[in-house]
């Protein structure tokens, strides 16, 4: 096993991934390049063949075969077609009324002097080379859906949101609007938001206590060094994984989020992270710059995501005689991959998805 590669525990069920990361980085990344190359090329022959058998759009794909339309995104979104299916998973453009938009851009917000400080920043930790174009565009969005949504205005963690949308679809501001308010109404992500955070503390206790049942080791070592959740898990929560993961995996979680399972998956992904993070003196250290720890890693983690992260394994069942039967097995999880079959982490992901 090569030096620093700490995804073995995260990986070890999963069989298309043990051999990248049995291979030193510098070769698993040449490989994975060639590979992905080659992924991408499939990706596109499977969804090309599919639009052409159902012509009339992504949204017809989405509404009319979830099924196919899961197994095409499982298999891997097309970076050029990426936007599209974002925007198909949530229904379609909705772009309200005409002129809606630019009349919310004309509004004054006092939230003006906070999100230009924090656009500034946005584009930094996304590596944006044309900052001042961008910039402009977040600015706007987040104004505008401040005027929207006046009950949650702005919180600094939307502008990341806001700016990888930005990049997605390519500069397109009105969209990227759109499917921004779609996210916070649609996919409830304004309740990470809210005054209070109480969705947002609902998934960090959500969070603790299933590393506690899947994650002992880390979970004590986190207790030992004193390192209180919020430490991390805000940021990684608020951004969507902006903040800690390279832009190639981060559209990866985010698939995986927009198209199949939504905010509920924000609890055992980030747990899926934590079990990149070495169990050491280091830890609060590596913790905060997550990105660090993982971009050499980026690939396997992007591939693992779209391969193997199917909330089928996650489902949380509402139905009183699957809880009665998880709670009746006295099989405790091996991994997170058991999580499903755990009462407790059951329980845990139900209370943190607070539905």
């Amino acid at each position: 096993m090569s030096e620093g590669c700490c995804l073995a525990p995260l990986f070890s069920a999963l069989l298309p991934l043990q051999r990248l990361v049995a291979l030193p980085v510098p070769s698993a990344l040449k490989t994975w390049e060639k590979e992905e190359a080659l992924d991408e090329a499939g990706r596109v022959r499977k969804w090309s063949s599919a639009l052409s058998e159902c012509p009339e759009s992504l949204v017809s794909l989405c509404k009319d075969q979830p099924g196919l339309f899961k197994e095409l995104v499982e298999a891997g979104v097309p970076s050029d077609l990426r936007w599209e299916v974002w925007k198909a998973a949530l229904g379609g453009l909705r772009c309200g009324q005409g002129g809606q938009y630019q009349e919310l851009l004309q509004r004054h917000s006092g939230w003006e002097p906070l999100i230009e400080k924090d656009s500034a920043r946005t584009f930094l930790v996304l590596s944006v080379d044309d900052m001042g174009m961008h910039a402009h565009c977040l600015q706007n969005i987040c104004k505008a859906y401040a005027n929207l949504n006046p009950e949650i205005g702005y919180c600094q963690g939307m502008n990341f949101i806001v700016g990888l949308l930005l990049l997605v679809s390519d500069g397109a501001e009105e969209e990227t609007f759109w499917v921004f308010a779609a996210l916070m109404h649609d996919l409830e992500l304004s309740g990470l938001y809210a005054g209070g955070f109480p969705l947002l503390r609902r998934y960090m206790d959500g969070f603790g206590q299933l590393i506690a049942a899947v994650l002992p080791r880390h979970s004590l070592r986190l207790q030992a060094e004193d390192i209180h959740l919020e430490e991390f898990l805000q940021s990684w929560y608020l951004s969507l994984f902006v903040t800690c993961l390279p832009k190639a995996a981060v559209v990866e979680v985010w698939d995986e989020i927009i198209c199949l399972s939504g905010l509920p998956s924000l609890v055992p992904l980030s747990v899926a992270l934590l079990e990149c993070v070495p169990i050491d003196s280091q830890m609060r250290v590596k913790l905060k710059s997550l990105n660090e720890v993982v971009a050499s890693k980026a690939c396997a983690i992007a591939q693992f995501l779209r391969r193997s992260l199917t909330v089928g394994t996650l489902e949380l069942s509402t139905r009183d005689a699957e809880v009665s039967r998880m709670q009746a097995s006295p099989e405790a999880p091996q991994s997170i991959w058991d999580v499903s079959k755990h009462s407790t982490a059951l329980a845990v992901m139900r209370g943190a998805a607070g539905r």
